[in-house]
């Protein structure tokens, strides 16, 4: 048996269950070794510990609480009693926080990791089945009232991603609720990268854009990789996967970022609630030379929701800071499409009475919106703040200096002096002058 990682002692995760769960009981915090999304954010994060642990409970949680909320307008009061499959479920990110929600005794897991099902069912006493890789090849004789698969559909290429559609969506007992997450096409330039364009699938059926390489290694490109869509395209493969099935976009709605679709033979009646939280980032943190003050500086915006009422930050547990995010950014406008947008806010601090900062001090800062739905930004002590902002500050200058170098050496390539060289090399070559 694999031991696993369990930070459940640490003041940072003392921090989580005050500042974001209100107290609340936190989930089973044991983490398996192998588990590659902590791997992920930890690379994410340039090898911080520490935030790389955050980033996983906290987007574990808020694809927990984005579930809860559409079994609630899916289910009603009915949504206690379902049977739930949390299908492609890794090593229980999300899981440990479904647990507390839906008992265990209703909770069914399954990835084509067998260890990954296996320590779920030890750490949190889920029921669970190995899946496997082709649609065609999955044994499961249970049927599901709800099968959530986050970050699923978001790696299939297309020959498997209307398949897999079809095999989950068979699995659904009458009124079930089938929940995929998917890329949408218009996150490629939020996340630096150039629209979608040949060859990419296109057409009256929508489009599809899969490039082969994703967190997970370990699954083949090929099979594996990093899918993006827009609306048409899913639209067009629910519609033949499940012979007309009803089929509601939640923009964002899993973790700020992925799109869900709740599919279904009919939807409720009325709109779906507000899913996605609001989003934000930590950019700066500077103390005075004496101690006395700290300054934090960010954005933040509630991309699909009523509006951003405040960004809070609290010092070990205590409220410091009630700000709002109204100064001009046109970086995070460019980002985002919003011309307009005024997302920018900074905050200074002043250390108690008779006290000063010191780098042990945790600090939390989250943007909460005008109906009351809240995102942590950030979670740390103050010296690993600095040290994660450090870390951040250095990897920004490597990209740019690799970017500069990089077209550096295409206007040398492309300049006439580079091509006369090329020429002349090629016509010493054709003589037979050059070395062998």
């Amino acid at each position: 048996m694999t031991s696993s990682i369990d930070p459940a002692g640490t003041r940072l995760l003392a921090a989580f269950r005050a500042d974001v769960l209100h107290g609340a009981p936190l989930p089973c915090t044991a983490i398996h070794p192998d588990d590659f999304m902590l791997r992920f954010f930890r690379e994410r994060r340039h090898g911080h510990w520490e935030a790389a642990l955050v980033d996983y409970f906290r987007t574990g949680l808020a694809a927990s609480r984005a579930v809860e909320r559409l079994l609630q307008w899916w289910f009603g009061e009915r949504r206690r009693e379902i049977q739930l499959l949390d299908f492609a479920s890794g090593y229980g990110r999300i899981t440990r926080h479904l647990v507390q929600h839906c008992s265990p005794r209703r909770l069914w897991v399954s990835d084509v990791f067998a260890e990954a099902v296996e320590f779920q069912r030890r750490a949190f006493g889920v029921h669970g089945f190995v899946s496997s890789n082709a649609p065609g090849e999955l044994v499961c004789d249970e049927t599901f009232d709800c099968i959530v698969a986050s970050s699923l559909f978001s790696h299939l290429p297309e020959e498997s991603f209307g398949p897999w559609l079809r095999r989950l969506f068979a699995l659904l007992r009458p009124g079930g609720l089938l929940l995929a997450s998917v890329h949408d096409l218009s996150l490629r330039t939020l996340v630096g990268l150039p629209p979608a364009s040949p060859p990419a699938a296109a057409g009256e059926g929508g489009t599809i854009l899969f490039e082969p390489d994703s967190e997970i290694p370990e699954l083949g490109g090929q099979r594996y990789g990093t899918t993006w869509v827009d609306e048409a395209f899913v639209r067009r493969a629910v519609a033949a996967a499940t012979g007309g099935a009803a089929c509601v976009r939640l923009p964002r709605a899993l973790s700020s970022f992925q799109d869900y679709y709740a599919i279904g033979v009919a939807a409720p009646a009325g709109a779906p609630p507000q899913v996605a939280d609001p989003i934000g980032a930590l950019e700066g943190a500077e103390r005075s030379r004496d101690g006395g003050e700290l300054t934090l500086r960010g954005w933040a915006h509630d991309l699909h929701g009523p509006g951003l009422d405040a960004v809070e930050v609290r010092i070990d547990g205590a409220l410091a800071a009630r700000c709002a995010a109204e100064a001009p950014r046109p970086d995070v406008a460019a980002r985002f499409g919003e011309p307009d947008l005024r997302a920018g806010w900074t905050t200074t601090i002043s250390a108690p009475a008779g006290g000063s900062l010191g780098g042990e001090a945790m600090i939390s800062v989250q943007a909460v919106s005008t109906s009351g739905l809240a995102h942590l930004i950030h979670l740390g002590s103050l010296e690993g703040t600095e040290l994660g902002l450090q870390l951040e500050w250095e990897s920004g200058c490597r990209r740019q200096a690799e970017a500069q170098a990089a077209a550096e050496i295409h206007r040398m390539r492309t300049s006439r002096f580079w091509k006369l060289r090329d020429a002349w090399w090629a016509l010493k070559g054709a003589f037979g002058l050059t070395r062998p």
